[in-house]
């Protein structure tokens, strides 16, 4: 009878441990394919990315000592452990100049997340005229 009650016990414990596994193993593969998506292309423009990326939640022009910028404050990546919502940098002339497709801890366009917030939001439209690229 113990034989039986340890079989038994060792099964559920090892179909346990797969499922487990095979959720770990999903969890890390959505997750990555999710941030993938976040990473821009190099050379990234402002209108070209308008075009690749979701909806921005929040949109911002902000000012600090090297001169104006859009801040584009993205989506948070599903199904993974960010400290924080992606965020991406256009200099004056629209130009991407820095990212981060997940922020906190530090990361360099923490400070900029944090002005953006602080500023007066912006629409997509808005933004093009500001950095005359409205046709």
């Amino acid at each position: 009878m113990k034989t039986n009650v340890k079989r038994s016990t060792i099964k559920e414990l090892s179909i346990w441990f797969g499922v487990i596994a095979c959720l770990t193993i999903s969890w890390a593969y959505f997750a990555n394919g999710q941030r993938v998506k976040m990473v821009p292309k190099t050379g990234t423009t402002f209108d070209t990315f308008v075009e690749d990326m979701p909806p921005p939640k929040r949109l911002a022009q902000v000012e600090d000592g090297s001169g104006k910028k859009i801040v584009w404050v993205g989506e948070t990546a599903l199904l993974s452990l960010p400290s924080g919502p992606s965020c991406y940098v256009f200099d004056d002339t629209g130009k991407l100049i820095r990212y981060n497709i997940s922020t906190g801890d530090g990361e360099p366009t923490t400070k900029d997340l944090v002005i953006a917030y602080r500023a007066d939001q912006i629409t997509i439209e808005e933004a093009k005229t500001l950095l005359n690229l409205e046709k």
